[in-house]
């Protein structure tokens, strides 16, 4: 965490007193994510990401990356996940929050499709028919130390499909 607000205090002050935003060019580092929210480090130094989904529903997932090769995999696949359309701009809704505690992950799930725009402007109701009754929970993932053991991926194709082997 402190690298990352050193580096955005050097763009700052390099790129930002000049321009009076901060602007700093840097590259991609993984793409192919569907919405991510939130990125944290597995015990392996690995990049777990929270993937809020497309706004279909149930296209939440959690995927792995490899710090050093940016190979990315998908570690949980269909999680909860729906078009929210409270606010001004519908957007999606689902996994948005991660937490490790030794090989127990914590995922925090959005509000979804639970609730409905409300017929005053800003309210909200329910909605009789949400796409996952597990909307605005927070769901515990065990894993075992195996997850993490993948020794080589490779790119395929320009959708990013990953061949990994253990």
């Amino acid at each position: 965490m402190k690298s990352i607000n050193v580096i955005t205090y050097i763009c700052f002050t390099l790129f930002g007193a000049a321009t009076g935003s901060a602007q700093c060019p840097a590259p991609v580092f993984a793409s192919g994510l569907r919405a991510p929210t939130k990125v944290i480090f597995s015990q392996k130094d690995n990049l777990l990401v929270a993937e809020q989904g497309t706004g279909v529903p149930n296209t939440g997932r959690i995927s792995i990356i490899d710090p050093q090769s940016a190979a990315v995999r998908t570690l949980l696949d269909g999680l909860p996940s729906a078009l929210n359309l409270l606010g001004e701009h519908p957007a999606p809704s689902g996994p948005s929050g991660l937490a490790m505690r030794g090989r127990t992950l914590y995922v925090t799930i959005g509000s979804g499709n639970s609730t409905l725009p409300g017929p005053v402007p800003g309210s909200e109701i329910p909605n009789p028919n949400p796409s996952s009754s597990l909307f605005s929970s927070v769901l515990e993932v065990h894993f075992s130390a195996e997850i993490e053991k993948v020794t080589s991926c490779s790119r395929r194709g320009t959708d990013n499909y990953l061949s990994c082997c253990t």
